[in-house]
């Protein structure tokens, strides 16, 4: 018998909910820490159906590849991984029908010196199904798998740096049927930081502003990483316009670039 597993990982959000799990209490948990000193913190999960079900915690290191994509890593590939800091109460849960519980976990920051910066990993929550063979030969089972990362995030001496971000590349597209400007942003920097595209446009012969555009804001890792951020054009007539490309963060640092953007027909 053989088995195919899909998983899907959810990243954003502070209540998730996929078959019978709900993590409480958001999906990114960020601290301000001081070497040597120990943090505690709690994820809350609830089990939304009737049924009992068991849950595993883990550890798995997070970072973005060469697309702009969320990659998980085994442990230590992450030259800024804090797994090694935490520590878990429990990495196996027992969840009765409709209950709640929270597990706590501990940071223990250690005493040497510490580049100033963010240092990051994810504690993976899976649900545990019992799977059962079905009993035909020559086939093979389907299951759907939801793991939930939670990413936690310390930052050390962070009041004494700012954030760094540069654009990577832009690129015209259409998501969903919307006309869209695929902006590539990197966070070169130490810092972790939630960042937003945004571009203003001006007609090119008389200047005027047309409008001001934003993505979603995103968490953005340091160290080189970067994410792709989609801002949705599809009002914009098409045309050549003056625009200014702008990078901010959540202190609302702002970096910009002027750039001349051809809007065209999706």
């Amino acid at each position: 018998m053989r088995y195919f597993f899909i998983y899907i990982f959810l990243i954003l959000g502070h209540q998730i909910s996929f078959a019978s799990i709900i993590i409480q209490n958001g999906l990114s948990h960020q601290y301000k820490v001081s070497a040597g000193t120990v943090y505690t913190g709690t994820i809350i999960i609830q089990n939304t159906s009737d049924k009992a079900q068991n849950v595993k915690l883990y550890f798995e290191d997070i970072t973005y590849n060469g697309n702009g994509e969320t990659v998980y890593s085994a442990l230590n590939e992450n030259p800024r991984s804090n797994a090694k800091w935490i520590k878990l109460e429990t990495n196996l849960l027992a969840l009765g029908g409709k209950e709640v519980k929270s597990v706590f976990y501990t940071i223990s920051v250690p005493k040497d010196s510490l580049q100033a910066g963010s240092y990051w990993t994810s504690i993976m929550v899976e649900p545990i199904d019992d799977y059962k063979p079905d009993g035909k030969k020559g086939g093979f089972t389907i299951t759907s798998v939801v793991r939930y990362s939670i990413q936690i995030i310390t930052d050390i001496h962070s009041d004494d740096i700012k954030t760094e971000l540069e654009f990577k590349k832009l690129n015209m597209s259409s998501i969903d049927g919307k006309r869209t400007l695929e902006v590539a942003i990197q966070n070169t920097g130490n810092l972790y930081c939630r960042a937003t595209a945004t571009v203003e446009l001006f007609d090119k012969q008389t200047a005027k502003k047309i409008g001001r555009f934003s993505s979603i804001p995103a968490g953005l890792y340091p160290l080189g990483n970067y994410k792709i951020f989609n801002i949705d054009l599809s009002t914009v007539p098409k045309g050549s316009y003056k625009a200014a490309l702008i990078a901010t963060d959540q202190e609302n640092n702002a970096f910009a670039i002027d750039i001349d953007l051809e809007v065209k027909d999706e």
